[in-house]
This record gives structure tokens, C-alpha cells and sequence, in this order.
């Protein structure tokens, strides 16, 4: 009987070690280090104004909460002063062809310049 209990209380113990997100044997040490889509999202968060509303995808909304005024990108209830969009993701509207003619409406809208960044985001900012 004794003996089960330790091997119970060693197992739970091996269990820890090795399986537990938070491990010291195997911790997601990759969570801290730069990547590339981090910095970029940094860089793009630097370009737009503090006090202005913006439009943009989920994946960078989550840094934009703070402002009073946020839309997701083809939900805007009004014309936002700056437009980010990440061309590689069309989440959140039916098919890339509708994301593409929605990019393709701020392009050609006279009421904004836009600026590609990195061959991958385009800012869109009021005139």
C-alpha cells in the first residue's frame, strides 16, 4: 500500500516534469523570443496616431483596444481617419474575392492615401 502511494505521488511528479506547459524541462521558451510578425505589428502600431479611429483585422485590433473609436475591417459604422490591413488575411469576409474588392474600394477612394508596408500591410489614412 505504501509503496502505491509513492508510485502514484512519483508519477503525478514525472507527469509535471515533462508534460506541464510551465516545465522546467521543456518550457515554451519560444513564447519571449522576437519574431517578425511581432515587430512588424509594432512598427505599424508606432505609424497611427494616438487619438484617431481605426479600422482593422482582429489579429490587430487586439493591439488597438485602448482607442474610443474601433472598427474590424468591413464593419466600420463610419469612416474611420486610419484603414490597416493585412493582405495575407481575409479572415472574416465570405471569400478573398470580397476582401480583395473591399482593399480595392479604399484604393480607389478619393478621401484616402494609402502606403504599403513590408509587401504585406497597407495603411489607408483620411485625407
Amino acid at each position: 500500500r505504501q509503496s502505491a502511494w509513492w508510485l502514484g505521488v512519483v508519477s503525478v511528479g514525472a507527469s509535471f516534469l515533462f508534460f506541464s506547459p510551465v516545465s522546467p524541462v521543456v518550457f515554451p521558451t519560444f513564447l519571449f523570443q522576437k519574431s517578425e510578425v511581432a515587430e512588424s505589428y509594432r512598427m505599424l502600431l508606432k505609424k497611427i496616431p494616438p487619438n484617431v479611429s481605426v479600422a482593422a483585422q482582429t489579429n490587430l485590433a487586439a493591439h488597438l483596444t485602448h482607442r474610443e473609436e474601433l472598427f474590424l475591417l468591413g464593419r466600420e459604422t463610419s469612416m474611420p481617419a486610419v484603414v490597416l490591413v493585412d493582405v495575407s488575411d481575409s479572415f472574416g469576409f465570405q471569400s478573398r474575392e470580397e476582401f480583395e474588392a473591399y482593399v480595392q474600394a479604399y484604393v480607389d477612394s478619393p478621401r484616402y492615401t494609402h502606403r504599403i508596408i513590408q509587401n504585406r500591410y497597407i495603411l489607408f489614412t483620411r485625407r
